[in-house]
């Protein structure tokens, strides 16, 4: 299991700091916050809007996940191409 932060999540124009914890199931909203304020909001949202609160964040870290991979690889891509090419140099001092 592993903590989670969501920042400026807008939720019918309100932004909001969403926390919680993420698993192999998906995302737990565990404190809610207003997204420039510490003061706890959570017990303003019902259970079922903290539930989809956490589908919504899972779907956002998985989101985020994939374009790092993909960002990742395409650098990873462009690297070897440029060593193959012999454009990187070593700076000596």
């Amino acid at each position: 299991m592993t903590a989670f932060t969501i920042r400026s999540y807008d939720h019918d124009g309100l932004l909001l700091n969403l926390y919680g914890s993420r698993d192999e199931d998906g995302c737990e909203v565990e404190i809610v916050t207003a997204a420039d304020s510490a003061i706890d909001l959570t017990m303003l949202f019902g259970r079922a809007t903290l539930l989809s609160m956490g589908e919504i964040a899972d779907a956002r870290l998985a989101r985020e996940a994939k374009q790092q991979r993909t960002e990742a690889a395409a650098d990873a891509y462009q690297w070897e191409r440029n060593e193959r090419a012999g454009v990187l140099r070593v700076l000596s001092y």
